[in-house]
């Protein structure tokens, strides 16, 4: 249905209608995942996701607990949000067509 419809805007443009497989081509990129915090490359997202990991440290300091599983809880949010906010950001602004 959605080819039909873009065969037809083009025909109503006067410019040439898609292959078929050029059409799923571009269906299939990345440009046409459904967007979510975990793969938008946007600075929105990007920013949010870097105030949620300093919230989240800040919730750390304030339960009560030994101070090993703190440093331990501390470490390892600096070691996901490093990746998520480097690592895994610096993939999907690679392979990503709307970075």
């Amino acid at each position: 249905m959605s080819f039909k419809l873009a065969c037809a805007a083009c025909t109503a443009r006067g410019c040439e209608k898609p292959r078929w497989e050029d059409y799923l081509n571009v269906l299939m990129s990345a440009d046409y995942k459904r967007q979510v915090p975990m793969n938008c490359v946007c600075s929105y997202c990007r920013i949010l996701g870097l105030e949620s990991f300093d919230e989240f440290v800040e919730c750390i300091s304030y339960i009560n607990l030994p101070d090993a599983f703190s440093e331990e809880y501390l470490k390892r949010t600096k070691l996901l949000r490093r990746y998520l906010c480097v690592d895994y950001a610096g993939r999907l602004k690679e392979e990503s067509g709307s970075a």
